[in-house]
């Protein structure tokens, strides 16, 4: 799934196998990425360090300009990390089938820090 991120757009669709929502709060965008295969989202460092920690699989789409965005987007696809494309060259359907190949980042969680996580996720 991903979310457009804009508050006034009510959207929830599901668009070629896509789970398309207008906006996501903080605590529903936390339940959304962790049971998605695969997050499509703008690269961001926090956003690189949550799908680190959840080892998630993302398509990268930077923002024109945003020059945070688009060295994260390069330097990880260089390392085959994550997959990325400019927004005006997107293609959903081929796009989200290249970024499956790349497998992520993976965060090696030691025992007692994954379960702390699990907690805090399940009961808050």
């Amino acid at each position: 799934g991903y979310s457009l991120g804009k508050p006034e757009d009510p959207r929830n669709e599901t668009v070629n196998h896509l789970r398309v929502f207008g906006y996501l709060g903080r605590k529903r965008q936390e339940e959304i990425m962790n049971r998605s295969k695969l997050v499509i989202t703008r690269p961001g460092y926090t956003t690189v360090m949550e799908l680190s920690l959840l080892g998630k699989k993302a398509l990268f789409i930077p923002t024109p300009g945003q020059t945070e965005q688009v060295y994260l987007a390069e330097y990880h696809k260089k390392r085959k990390n994550f997959y990325s494309v400019d927004q005006d060259r997107l293609n959903l359907t081929r796009d989200v089938e290249e970024a499956k190949k790349y497998p992520g980042l993976v965060h090696k969680t030691g025992a007692n820090e994954a379960v702390d996580r699990f907690m805090k996720i399940v009961f808050g």
